[in-house]
């Protein structure tokens, strides 16, 4: 079975959300930026992101990831591509060298 690896949603503000998430729930922050955070729960990542930078999406680990288009590095050294579900959602399909 493949694995959902994070959820992204947009927020308004990156410091007032991550405040809001470390404040009411137990998550550890694996970065956060001006314009993005991750924040990693025990069972998936949570990612937050300006309405700027992407929408909001799924993202999903496949070991051949490749074979959905062309990947792009990332910031956490995993490489990943975008597409669209069947109703026009946006999918992120993502590989980590070193976990996969």
């Amino acid at each position: 079975m493949d694995k959902l690896d994070h959820t992204a949603i947009t927020v308004s503000n990156i410091d007032q959300a991550v405040s809001w998430y470390q404040g009411s729930f137990d998550c550890e922050v694996l970065y956060k930026t001006e314009t993005e955070a991750m924040l990693e729960f025990e069972n998936v990542k949570l990612q937050l992101l300006l309405p700027s930078q992407r929408p909001s999406h799924l993202a999903f680990r496949k070991k051949d990831a490749n074979t959905y288009g062309t990947l792009k590095k990332n910031k956490d050294g995993s490489s990943s591509c975008f597409i669209s579900d069947s109703t026009g959602n946006l999918v992120e399909v993502i590989a980590y060298e070193d976990k996969d």
